[in-house]
């Protein structure tokens, strides 16, 4: 027994309290400072769906919202609140919605989306980061900084020739 549930624990498989991981940097951007309670709200309701391999399959359906807050009672709010994190580049719409096929599903940008029967998005290696772009797909916020990385180049070395010259250049 002792080793089934050792075996369990390193494999992440034990049952407990789960959670999820959001780095600082999302936090402490500019964007999570402008965006307003309600949509950061809506955002960590839809994203503490999250279970380390479903980015993509996120609902945000009124009926299962409103059960936990009476914010989300709102329709109008509700989908007010998407549009805005779906314009400001929060979450991304994997698959729309249908009588047929079922709800809307979401997925958050700084996590890669993940491949899935439910949807028909395709997998990401890497996260877009969309909340960070305008629509020009540019930073919001000044020009990235090229950063110089390795040896630095050698000063152009000159002839003795040339610099006599370089220097009755500068003296006339």
């Amino acid at each position: 027994m002792a080793g089934q549930k050792q075996w369990q624990r390193q494999k992440g498989r034990l049952s407990g309290a789960t959670f999820v991981q959001t780095y600082h940097f999302v936090y402490q951007s500019e964007q999570w400072g402008a965006m307003d309670a309600l949509a950061q709200k809506l955002l960590s309701e839809i994203y503490s769906q999250y279970n380390g391999k479903n980015n993509g399959d996120f609902s945000a359906v009124e009926s299962v919202l409103a059960e936990r807050c009476h914010s989300w009672r709102s329709r109008s709010v509700l989908s007010s609140k998407l549009k805005y994190l779906e314009d400001n580049g929060w979450i991304v719409k994997t698959r729309q919605g249908s009588r047929h096929d079922g709800c809307n599903l979401y997925a958050v940008t700084w996590w890669p989306i993940d491949a899935s029967e439910k949807h028909l998005h395709p997998a990401e290696k890497k996260a877009s980061h969309l909340w960070k772009k305008n629509a020009h797909g540019r930073p919001l916020y000044g020009r990235r900084k090229s950063v110089v990385r390795g040896a630095r180049p050698l000063d152009v070395r000159t002839t003795d020739s040339e610099q006599a010259s370089n220097q009755g250049v500068s003296n006339a």
